[in-house]
């Protein structure tokens, strides 16, 4: 049975090339400290997670017993760092290598993208004039819900960015009226009306471990609350996680696509495309001056 894409070619030719932008700069980081590795193993992780659910949303599922371009493009070697939480210099050289195999794999799939029809979905609406998506990935875009912690400079970056880059109203809760509202009857209301979430991790407060004397960099409770409440109301695949380097993660998110907000912006072409893949309109023309 031949393999059909639920999106346009074009679209997936154009993530396709984020992607694989993104793993060659990924490859490229420095591997020389400690602090330098995590980061790269972090990078790795968020890249390798978009490219999975990238690849679950542009095909159409198929049988156990065939082979898909999402079960082609893992690799043994994810087995290697599946519990890894600290790279060690040994390791790095591996981890390189596989990011330059699983770049390969997705230049490869973009070279043969020919070779797969496009589904009926995307084709009728193609023939109609209308935008050469399927149904399923279709959204009805209404807002975007950012939660951030303390770090207001880092949070107002972000909202220029979502803003600026999409269409769609960017809901901050602490600029919303409270209407004699609690906190968390404006947090159910707004919610209702956001398609997608971008959740903001900042350093802000510290914490550790009962009988552990060492302090771990943690994002505020309230935004901690609000990515679990975002992860259920509008299902991971609408929920992106921009962190802090050094802020520790929630134990039940590990595995959750997450992207490291950086000084150099890379998370700006990395958050635009986990919106596009969910069907937000998303533009990285409109932030050029």
């Amino acid at each position: 049975m031949a393999i059909e894409l639920k999106i346009s070619r074009d679209r997936l030719d154009e993530q396709l090339q984020i992607s694989i932008a993104k793993g060659y700069d990924i490859g490229k980081l420095p591997q020389g400290s400690a602090a330098e590795r995590q980061l790269l193993l972090q990078s790795f992780r968020s890249w390798d997670e978009f490219n999975g659910r990238l690849l679950e949303q542009a095909f159409v599922p198929v049988s156990w017993r065939e082979r898909s371009p999402r079960s082609q493009y893992a690799d043994l070697g994810d087995i290697t760092f599946l519990s890894v939480n600290v790279l060690g210099p040994d390791q790095a050289p591996t981890l390189i290598d596989l990011i330059s195999e699983k770049v390969r794999k997705l230049e490869s799939l973009r070279a043969s993208l020919d070779l797969f029809d496009e589904g009926v979905g995307v084709v009728a609406a193609s023939a109609v004039g209308g935008p050469s998506v399927s149904a399923p990935a279709a959204v009805v875009p209404r807002a975007i819900f950012l939660v951030h912690g303390r770090d207001n400079a880092a949070r107002l970056q972000v909202q220029r960015v979502l803003e600026k880059a999409t269409p769609l109203e960017v809901i901050v809760l602490a600029d919303q009226p409270n209407s004699g509202q609690t906190i968390i009857e404006k947090l159910e209301g707004h919610f209702e009306n956001s398609a997608f979430a971008v959740i903001l991790m900042t350093a802000d407060d510290e914490g550790r471990l009962k009988g552990s004397a060492d302090l771990q960099s943690r994002a505020r409770q309230n935004v901690i609350l609000e990515l679990g409440y975002a992860a259920a109301k509008l299902g991971r695949r609408n929920v992106a996680i921009l962190f802090e380097d050094g802020v520790e993660m929630p134990s039940d998110f590990h595995g959750v696509g997450r992207t490291l907000f950086d000084s150099g912006n890379g998370w700006i072409l990395e958050i635009l495309a986990e919106m596009k893949v969910a069907g937000i309109e998303a533009d990285l023309n409109k932030l050029m001056p």
